[in-house]
């Protein structure tokens, strides 16, 4: 007997939307052109619209092992997004935060949730 994952994602989707926020995953991609007077180079960054929720850390997590100080962790719904890598970028009411964790919730091999750690 097999269980239908697909329908937890959607219950988790709706959780996130009504306790959350829209938020943007971006995916890092090429360059878009070098500065010689700077010398660095603008990357560019591919937007996928997904819906996520901050979350508060158990305190006995916060030891700089498992959840680095000044953290934060994020609840982001998998839908329309490819799995969240560090590196990454995850835009939140007005602020960037960098990916460094992601912790896949994926009974099954179906994704439900994603738990990002991520840094300002």
């Amino acid at each position: 007997m097999s269980f239908d994952y697909s329908e937890i994602a959607g219950v988790v989707l709706e959780l996130l939307a009504e306790f959350g926020a829209p938020a943007v995953l971006k995916v890092k991609g090429t360059s878009s052109g070098y500065d010689p007077a700077t010398g660095t180079a603008t990357p560019t960054f591919t937007p996928y619209p997904c819906t996520a929720c901050n979350t508060q850390a158990e305190r006995s997590y916060v030891d700089g092992t498992l959840i680095g100080e000044g953290a934060r962790v994020f609840l982001v719904a998998p839908q329309g997004i490819p799995e969240p890598k560090s590196g990454m970028l995850l835009a939140w009411q007005g602020s960037d935060f960098a990916v460094t964790v992601c912790k896949p919730l994926a009974p099954g091999g179906v994704p439900v949730m994603y738990e990002l750690q991520v840094k300002a």
